[in-house]
C-alpha cells in the first residue's frame, strides 16, 4: 500500500479544518469556565457581594441569567446602604 503525499490545496483544507475545531473547543471550554463562574457566584452570593459580583461579570459573557444575578447583588447592595 503506498503513502501519497498531500497537495498543497488538501494540506490548506486540513490546517482549516483544525482551525475551525480548536476554535469551537476552545468555545465550548470557554462556556464551561463561565458556567462554572455562575455556579460559584451563586455560592458566594450570600457569603460576600464582591466575589459573587466578579464571578457574575466572568460569567455574563455566554451566560445571560449571570446579568439577572448581577441586577439582583446590585439591587440588595443599594437596599442596604439604604438602612444603614
Amino acid at each position: 500500500m503506498e503513502i501519497q503525499k498531500l497537495n498543497n490545496e488538501e494540506k490548506k483544507i486540513i490546517n482549516k479544518v483544525k482551525k475551525v475545531k480548536s476554535r469551537n473547543l476552545r468555545k465550548i471550554l470557554q462556556r464551561r469556565r463561565q458556567k462554572n463562574y455562575l455556579k460559584k457566584g451563586e455560592i458566594q452570593n450570600e457569603k460576600n457581594y464582591e466575589i459573587a459580583k466578579m464571578y457574575y461579570e466572568e460569567a455574563s459573557e455566554f451566560v445571560p441569567m449571570a446579568n439577572y444575578y448581577l441586577a439582583i447583588l446590585y439591587r440588595k447592595k443599594e437596599e442596604v446602604r439604604e438602612n444603614i
